[in-house]
């Protein structure tokens, strides 16, 4: 094994550093760090606050290489970018030389660092670790075991004093002054990450630096260990707060939230036909807290217990939300719609209606200013006891079906039923407009009735219970430009009269996930990031029970995508079904309806997201066998 005097490779990494940030005042440092008597800063440890609303707490170590990123040295520093991305409290610990574990002086080792914050009392959701530089003499790619057992003693000591925590690592990245190859301590390290990375992959998280290096074109020290100035390194925490809020999972830390029991009498369906509207605000729209209680007695059939209704929002004059709820149960995460000001959203709801046959909306805003908003209704179909339409899920579900296409009309073969239940997805570069879909031979509804509104060149998803005749659905497509977007159509389920199929029993909306901090429902915590599956507990598949409908959120995500629900986690497929319950743009809040399988043998549901966001989930009512 080649030796080296660690003062040797820390004299290196010190004089980078020290041409890396601002020039120095000599014998003085910033707050809370220590500096040499020539200026250099040695080592720092700051310690940031709870903000209002946080992700969790974050605590950070690293070597010189992380140095660059503290408080005093450059700026914005690292804990900063990531207390604008609602983390905290933040711990940060940094040292010139700091190794994983070092039994001599162990205010330079990461090992004795975790120990200190725990004794201090501060527990991280993430471990930021920014080390190696120092074991690079350690190991080579032939020999990096040796190395791989250093990362392995680090990542046991956080596991046993953080056993929930994620650690979040930063490979290495170093060239020979010589050649311009990379050193060979280097790639032996990096080797290592990326071993104990496949052994622990729900727990450790590795960031290429190296590859960073590159695509963001860093100015580097000639050694290419440190960024050049402190303009780099800025630029390094901002990609590493990226980086560490997108990747870091979230975790389930209990306890669950068990549904509300299966109610007694269950309900068939009956689609309504032509698609019309049952409610619409007019001249005088909805303001905000004001509960508005709509009448359909005289609009639905006797003993109509409960609605599939789209609920539209039209022309608000400040951002919010819109919800359609059972009159006296305002409080329940009822099915919802989010927008902005001036925007037009809607949503699919299926709500319980009260013993006269009637539900209520309301609009709720997210700005200080007041908000105004038309509020529409369209009756998709009615749910009663007795005879009825009965619902078959769909094998495989959402899978896209053909389409044939006339003008602004297209024809969706959807096989034999009296209704299928299809998620609507639109796509394309488009002035925005919206999607009516409904029995062809009926009427082309007019422009006010519709399921599905969507945006200049948006992807957009939206659920629906239509009608069919012959096989076949179709769908009236408005623009509000000269080019159509491209429609998608996935069937979920089919209503026939089969008394084998599934028949629906509604419940008051219950959240039973809610990532967000202030809430922390369902015993999920943290980002739900891409590609990352959240199952929900035994329960939701009951006796009977073979479906769920709900609402799916998607609260301020950090990145587009979409969410798709599946029966059980290993139904998952490589890549997620055609046709999500949800489309997610980067920092839009946004809401839609499913209706998905449930895992019979008492799996739950699962939801797979390619976004970003703070996901929260809502059912409201069962599907059973009888």
């Amino acid at each position: 094994m080649r030796t080296r005097p660690l003062i040797a490779v820390a004299a290196l990494l010190s004089t980078a550093l020290a041409a890396g940030g601002p020039t120095p005042t000599a014998h003085a440092a910033p707050a809370g760090c220590t500096a040499s008597s020539s200026g250099i800063v040695l080592a720092c440890d700051h310690s940031f606050p709870t903000p209002a609303r946080s992700m969790g707490a974050i605590g950070l170590l690293g070597d010189s290489v992380l140095l660059g990123s503290s408080p005093g040295v450059s700026t914005p520093h690292l804990p900063s970018l990531l207390a604008a991305k609602q983390w905290g409290p933040i711990r940060m610990t940094t040292t010139l030389g700091m190794r994983t574990f070092n039994s001599v002086t162990t205010s330079a080792s990461a090992y004795h660092v975790i120990g200190r914050w725990k004794a201090a009392g501060f527990n991280p959701r993430v471990v930021v670790v920014n080390l190696g530089a120092n074991h690079f003499l350690d190991c080579n790619p032939t020999t990096y075991l040796t190395c791989q057992a250093r990362i392995t003693q680090l990542m046991d000591r956080i596991a046993a004093q953080y056993p929930a925590a994620t650690v979040w690592w930063a490979k290495t990245n170093a060239r020979s002054l010589r050649t311009g190859a990379y050193d060979p301590g280097m790639l032996g390290w990096n080797k290592a990450l990326d071993a104990v990375e496949k052994a622990r992959p729900t727990k450790l998280v590795v960031w290429d630096w190296p590859k960073a290096i590159v695509d963001g074109k860093f100015a580097t020290d000639p050694a290419q260990i440190h960024p050049s100035g402190a303009a780099q390194y800025v630029k390094r925490s901002t990609l590493i707060a990226h980086d560490v809020t997108t990747r870091t999972p979230a975790r389930f830390v209990g306890p669950a939230i068990t549904p509300p029991t299966m109610p007694t009498g269950s309900l068939a369906f009956t689609a309504t036909t032509p698609l019309t509207n049952v409610y619409d605000s007019g001249p005088t729209p909805v303001v905000e807290h004001v509960q508005r209680t709509i009448d359909l007695a005289s609009l639905v059939p006797p003993g109509t217990a409960a609605v599939a209704v789209t609920l539209t929002v039209r022309n608000p004059s400040a951002a919010g939300w819109a919800w359609a709820y059972r009159c006296g149960e305002p409080g329940a995460p009822a099915p919802r719609v989010y927008f902005a000001a001036g925007q037009q959203r809607s949503v699919q709801a299926l709500v319980r209606l009260t013993d006269v046959s009637s539900l209520c909306v309301s609009v709720a805003n997210t700005s200080a200013d007041t908000l105004r908003a038309g509020v529409q209704l369209t009756l998709q179909g009615t749910f009663a006891p007795g005879a009825g339409s009965t619902l078959t899920l769909a094998t495989p579900a959402n899978a896209p079906v053909a389409a044939t296409s006339v003008a602004s009309v297209r024809r969706f073969t959807v096989g034999a039923a009296d209704a299928v239940a299809v998620a609507i997805t639109v796509s394309g570069r488009t002035a925005g407009g919206t999607v009516a879909a409904y029995r062809c031979g009926d009427p082309e509804p007019d422009a006010t009735a519709f399921q599905l509104s969507y945006g200049p060149s948006e992807t957009h998803t939206a659920a629906a219970y239509v009608p069919s005749a012959g096989g076949a659905i179709c769908v009236k497509i408005r623009s509000l430009g000269a080019s159509l977007p491209n429609v998608v159509v996935g069937v979920l389920g089919r209503f026939t009269g089969a008394t084998t199929g599934l028949r629906f029993r509604p419940i008051s909306p219950t959240r039973i996930l809610d990532l967000r901090p202030t809430a922390r429902r369902g015993g999920w915590y943290g980002q739900h990031v891409p590609f990352q599956v959240l199952p929900f507990p035994a329960g939701l598949g009951g006796t009977g029970i073979r479906a769920v409908t709900g609402t799916v959120t998607a609260y301020t995500p950090l990145v587009g995508g979409a969410i798709t629900a599946y029966p059980r986690p290993k139904d998952l497929a490589a890549t997620a079904p055609p046709v999500p319950a949800l489309q997610v743009v980067a920092g839009v809040t946004s809401a839609g309806s499913l209706t998905a399988a449930v895992d019979p043998a008492g799996s739950g549901l699962a939801l797979r997201s390619t976004a970003n966001s703070i996901t929260a989930f809502d059912v409201t009512g069962y599907w059973t066998t009888s």
